[in-house]
């Protein structure tokens, strides 16, 4: 089963799909939105990416602070350059 961020797991839908169910993997970020004991139960792997985002969310964020510093005026006046 794959599940999406706003896909919830709870005991109703195991109990449904426990038989034929052998593992859950989440396409989403986190697995917030799998109680990880439930599975478990069950004896369903659950397959996630912790941190996957974590560098790249650094990056990012060193870029738009790098930037801001960079051209602070154009920024205050709202004046977005334009990337290609």
């Amino acid at each position: 089963m794959l599940l999406g961020i706003y896909d919830q797991v709870d005991e109703e839908l195991l109990a449904i799909a426990c038989r034929q169910l052998d593992v859950i993997a989440s396409i989403a970020v986190g697995a917030y939105h799998v109680d990880c004991a439930l599975p478990k139960q069950g004896n369903i792997r659950l397959g996630y990416t912790p941190t996957c985002l974590t560098n790249a969310i650094a990056a990012i964020s060193a870029m738009l602070i790098l930037k801001v510093q960079e051209e602070p005026a154009e920024l205050v006046a709202k004046q977005w350059p334009q990337i290609p």
